[in-house]
C-alpha cells in the first residue's frame, strides 16, 4: 500500500484532540514530576523549566544536542515536518522526542555524576513494589484453576494491567490498577480475540516475543503470562523486547524487570516467591530473555521498521504487542476508521501479533460495525472518557503461514 494513500497522521495541531491536550498540559506536568522526583542541580532545573516554557508556548522544538545518541536521526525527523513547533508534529514523534529532550537536559548520556540516572526511577520503584504487594493479595485467585481458565484470567490481567501508566494517572479510570481481571469487565473489551489467542498458543511454539510497555502491574502480568506459557509447555522461549533508555516515564527497561523478579522472590507469600524463583531460573536457562533495540525507543512508527529488526521479529512465532504506544506505532499513528480490519490497518507489521492495550488515545481499528459506531460517538462526546483506560482491545492477526 502506498503511504500517500494512507489516512492522515494524528497531529498535535488538531484542536480538541488528546494529542493537543498532551502537549499543552501533560508534558509540562511530566516535567514537574521530573523536577519534584529528583535532586537535580539548579542549572538542570532551570533547563527543564525552559523546556516547559518552550512547550507551553507551542514554540519551535529545540533540536537535540549534537553529542546526544542518534541526534542526527532525531533532528532530521524533527525538521521533516512542515511545522516543527510542539503543536505541529505527528503525536507519537512528539512524545518520543519529548522524552529524549528530557534525557538530553538531565545529561543522561553525558559523562559525569548524572550519567545513567533514570529521571523516573523513584516513581517506577514505588509502582513496582506497590503492585507486587497487590499481586500477593490476589494471587490465590490464580491458583488451582484449570489451565485454560487460568490462561484467560492471566491474559485479561495482562490487558487491564496496562492501565498502570505513570504518564496517565490523572486520566485513568478510577478502578484498581492491580490488573486482576474481573470478568464483569469483559464487556469493556471492545474487540476480544481471547479464544483465538488461547487456541493458537496452546498448540505449542518455539518462541513468543513480548513488546513490553510499563513497569509495575503491566510487566508483572507479562511475567505471570511468560511463567504460564513456559511452565505449561506451550512456549519454549519468551523474549521481552524492552526499552534501552528511560522512556514514556514508566516504560520497562531490563533493570526494571530484574528488580521486579528480585522483589517477587523476596515476598513472604510462598507462591509469589516461588513465581519469582521460577522466573529467575528461566533467565539463567535462557527460557526468558531480556532484550533491547534502539528502534523501540526511536521516533519512528512500525511502518519504518529497519531490516534487522524485521529479521529479528520473524524469528518468533508470535509478537505480543503491549500498550497504547506500541498499538499506535503498529497503526502508523494514523486516523484509520474504527471499523477498518486490523489486518489492513496493521499491514506494515511483518509478523503474527497479539495486540493488547487499554485505550488511552483516539486511534483505534479492527472493531465490528456496531462497536465502531459506539466508540466513534464516545470519542466525539467525551474524549476524556474515551482515553480513560476503562476499555481495551485484545486483537490478533496470524500470518497465513501460521
Amino acid at each position: 500500500m502506498n503511504k500517500n494513500s494512507l489516512p492522515a497522521y494524528l497531529m498535535t495541531s488538531e484542536p480538541g484532540s488528546f494529542a493537543h491536550y498532551t502537549v499543552l498540559e501533560r508534558y509540562p506536568n511530566i516535567i514537574n514530576q521530573v523536577i519534584e522526583g529528583n535532586r537535580y542541580p539548579q542549572n538542570i532545573v532551570n533547563a527543564l523549566r525552559e523546556l516547559q516554557t518552550e512547550i507551553r508556548s507551542g514554540g519551535k522544538a529545540t533540536p537535540l544536542s549534537a553529542d546526544f545518541p542518534n541526534s542526527q536521526d532525531w533532528n532530521t525527523l524533527l525538521v521533516s515536518y512542515e511545522n516543527d513547533t510542539w503543536l505541529g508534529l505527528m503525536w507519537y514523534f512528539s512524545e518520543a522526542f519529548f522524552y529524549q529532550r528530557i534525557l538530553d537536559v538531565v545529561q543522561y548520556y553525558r559523562e559525569g555524576e548524572l550519567k545513567g540516572l533514570d529521571p523516573y526511577r523513584g516513581l517506577k520503584q514505588s509502582q513496582i513494589s506497590g503492585d507486587i504487594a497487590d499481586l500477593c493479595a490476589v494471587w490465590p485467585q490464580y491458583e488451582n484453576l484449570p489451565a485454560l481458565e487460568r490462561f484467560d484470567l492471566i491474559l485479561h490481567s495482562c490487558l487491564w494491567g496496562n492501565r498502570a501508566d505513570l504518564s496517565m494517572t490523572a486520566f485513568i479510570d478510577g478502578q484498581s490498577l492491580q490488573g486482576l481481571s474481573n470478568q464483569s469487565e469483559r464487556e469493556f473489551i471492545v474487540s476480544d480475540a481471547t479464544d483465538v489467542a488461547r487456541d493458537y498458543l496452546s498448540r505449542g511454539h518455539n518462541q513468543v516475543d513480548v513488546l513490553n510497555d510499563n513497569a509495575g502491574a503491566d510487566s508483572i502480568f507479562d511475567l505471570v503470562l511468560a511463567d504460564f506459557l513456559i511452565s505449561q509447555g506451550w512456549v519454549k522461549t519468551v523474549r521481552f523486547l524492552l526499552k534501552d533508555c528511560p522512556f514514556f516515564i514508566s516504560d520497562a527497561m531490563p533493570k526494571d524487570i530484574r528488580q521486579t523478579i528480585s522483589e517477587l522472590q523476596a515476598q513472604n507469600n510462598n507462591a509469589v516467591c516461588a513465581l519469582g524463583r521460577r522466573l529467575d531460573n528461566y533467565l539463567v536457562s535462557g527460557q526468558l530473555i531480556l532484550s533491547t533495540h534502539p528502534f523501540f525507543s526511536s521516533g519512528h512508527t512500525f511502518e519504518d521498521l529497519p531490516a534487522d529488526v524485521v529479521a529479528d521479529l520473524q524469528k518468533a512465532d508470535l509478537i505480543i504487542l503491549k500498550g497504547d504506544a506500541n498499538y499506535r506505532r503498529m497503526l502508523g499513528e494514523r486516523h484509520w476508521p474504527y471499523g477498518t480490519p486490523i489486518e489492513e490497518a496493521a499491514h506494515f507489521f511483518p509478523q503474527s501479533f497479539l495486540a493488547m492495550r487499554t485505550i488511552k488515545c483516539e486511534l483505534l481499528a479492527g472493531l465490528e460495525s456496531e462497536k465502531a459506531r459506539e466508540m466513534e460517538k464516545l470519542n466525539r462526546d467525551d474524549m476524556f472518557a474515551f482515553v480513560s483506560g476503562k476499555r481495551g482491545v485484545i486483537q490478533m492477526r496470524l500470518n497465513s503461514s501460521k
